[in-house]
């Protein structure tokens, strides 16, 4: 009883900041108003803030002028009329030395010098604790903040986080006392602290809303990449309450929605952000997300990912400025010529076979100038190649350089050589992803590809009159040759 009570007598007689002992002048104990907590004078007088250094609470007035611990300060007194600092810390029993420790020589070392080595031993811990703890605070700050405009959705994640923040507070303060009473701090377990962290990060610039100027804000639904996805969806609800707090008819780009993993949350959020978005990235959309989409007034630039091709699909706004779309519908290549904006276009797959004749263009429409083709159909890349002509300069095709699959295109040479492509200058033939293939590569050999490669080159040289120079287009295959990326989606810069 006499250990335990030396041991306590110990924790208690030293501040919990600088592991140093109370004394009645520069290490003077003093009460924080309103948290009650104890630290010393110097302490807090070498801090930036006014927050407690144990819970964060902040406090005002001056430091000198906070109140006493008198309990303490008794303490002090009776201890140096006692002269009762003879104590030491034994190693060998992890606990308060006895008379048996120094017979049998075991390693003993002050209480001062054993509450250092555990504190050193702590500190990485307690940091990570006190920044979790920050993040689940700023996470409830903002929830609380808003609760009553969105009661219905916050008050159960509100009551979570409540309940996340004061586990991570209670883990730091057993944290603390394992290291003041000289138990195994190595042994102490942390754990779910990056969800807390990534839950403040949708709270800041790189994950979350991102004011660009007075007026452009960008939104990105995606987690951070080092995050689980588990921990993101668990977040859905707050975020949508982050949304309509920052007003989010505001909002301007919208990237990772997942429609087929998340299709009640991924709705919402395409409903809520529907007045301002003009760059917006959705996989597995089903008809339901388009309706919503096709209802977007400002879209120009769509990357969209369908979870279906049916007929009965809606259609896209005709206003865009590009379009990346994969499980590509009939309904969609016919509407391409109604969109006099277009000059970026992806179609990266089918699952039925899709013959389109295209027509002439308007005169309203302004031309493609990149073209990427994922089809298993060489009339449908031939066609959409002459219908623009007078403005493509890059023309990506997947295709493989031999074999008898509907991906062999023996006269892609001849058939682009009839397009009259007066503005091209890249052909890009990619050997890449295609369904069919076991390995997902299309058939590709050094050989075949370099014959291919020639005939395509040597059929689009043309010689305009004999007085000027000879008009050549790179042809390059991206598994031969080193080929620009295909540029972002909003992106028209030419490489």
């Amino acid at each position: 009883m006499k250990t335990a009570s030396n041991a306590l007598g110990s924790f208690l007689m030293d501040c919990n900041i600088c592991m140093e002992p109370f004394n009645d002048s520069k290490r003077r104990p003093k009460c924080i108003v309103p948290c009650g907590h104890t630290v010393c004078l110097g302490c807090l007088q070498s801090m930036h803030t006014r927050r407690c250094p144990d819970c964060r609470q902040e406090f005002s007035g001056q430091v000198e002028e906070l109140p006493d611990n008198f309990f303490l300060l008794g303490l002090i007194e009776s201890k140096a009329s006692s002269n009762s600092d003879q104590r030491f810390w034994c190693r060998d029993c992890v606990q308060a030395a006895t008379e048996d420790c120094v017979d049998q020589s075991h390693s003993l070392c002050s209480f001062r010098k054993m509450r250092a080595e555990q504190a050193l031993l702590a500190a990485p811990k307690l940091d990570q604790l006190q920044k979790a703890a920050l993040s689940a605070r700023r996470v409830v700050q903002v929830l609380d903040a808003g609760r009553k405009t969105v009661a219905a959705l916050l008050e159960a994640q509100l009551e979570y986080w409540q309940r996340q923040l004061r586990a991570v507070e209670q883990k730091e303060k057993d944290l603390r006392a394992a290291a003041h009473e000289g138990r195994d701090v190595e042994a102490f377990r942390l754990g779910g602290l990056q969800q807390l962290h990534d839950a403040a990060g949708l709270l800041d610039a790189k994950h979350a809303l991102r004011v660009l100027d007075k007026d452009d804000v960008e939104w990105t639904t995606g987690a951070p990449q080092h995050s689980k996805p588990k921990h993101f969806q668990l977040l859905n609800p707050m975020v949508l309450g982050l949304l309509q707090f920052n007003h989010i008819a505001k909002v301007e780009k919208l990237a990772g929605v997942h429609s087929d993993t998340q299709p009640s949350w991924s709705r919402a959020l395409l409903q809520r952000s529907a007045p301002r978005v003009e760059w917006l990235s959705v996989r597995g959309a089903a008809a339901e997300d388009l309706h919503l989409v096709r209802a977007m007034p400002a879209l120009r630039f769509l990357a969209v990912h369908l979870r279906e091709c049916t007929a009965d699909v809606p259609e896209l706004p005709l206003l865009l400025e590009e379009l990346d779309v994969a499980v590509v519908p009939h309904k969609y290549l016919q509407a391409l010529q109604r969109m006099p904006n277009l000059r970026k276009l992806a179609l990266r797959w089918s699952p039925a076979p899709l013959h389109v004749v295209f027509p002439p263009l308007p005169p309203e429409h302004r031309g493609l100038q990149w073209l990427w083709v994922g089809l298993p159909s060489l009339p449908a890349v031939v066609s959409l190649a002459r219908a623009h002509a007078a403005t493509l300069q890059e023309l990506r095709v997947t295709c493989a350089s031999e074999g008898r699959s509907p991906w062999h295109f023996e006269d892609l040479a001849r058939a682009l050589r009839c397009c009259g492509l007066v503005a091209l200058r890249r052909v890009i033939l990619l050997r890449g992803r295609a369904p069919g293939f076991p390995d997902n590569k299309l058939p590709h050999k050094e050989d075949s590809c370099g014959s291919q490669k020639q005939a395509v080159w040597a059929g689009l040289m043309a010689t305009a009159a004999s007085d000027q120079e000879v008009k050549v287009v790179r042809v390059l295959c991206d598994m031969c040759d080193e080929c620009p990326n295909y540029p972002g989606l909003g992106d028209f810069s030419w490489v």
